[in-house]
């Protein structure tokens, strides 16, 4: 017995923006739930936007996998 294809998903186009923001709006409300549930009181403070050039600076290096992970 083989096992069907599935069917191609096509959303439709008019829906999909307001979908994303629909999905971002309760992906945010279930982190802060998440954080709430683990104890801490906090609000949701989140920012959107691109810097301004003068104020973005190189990104600072990172520690590499082996600095960090040890191995039992």
């Amino acid at each position: 017995m083989s096992r069907p294809e599935p069917s191609p998903v096509r959303p439709a186009p008019f829906l999909t923006p307001s979908t994303a923001l629909f999905n971002s709006a309760l992906q945010a409300a279930y982190f802060l739930v998440g954080v709430r549930a683990a104890g801490h009181r906090s609000i949701l403070v989140m920012n959107i936007g691109v810097p301004d050039r003068d104020a973005s600076f190189p990104r600072l290096p990172r520690l590499t996998a082996d600095d960090v992970i040890t191995w039992l």
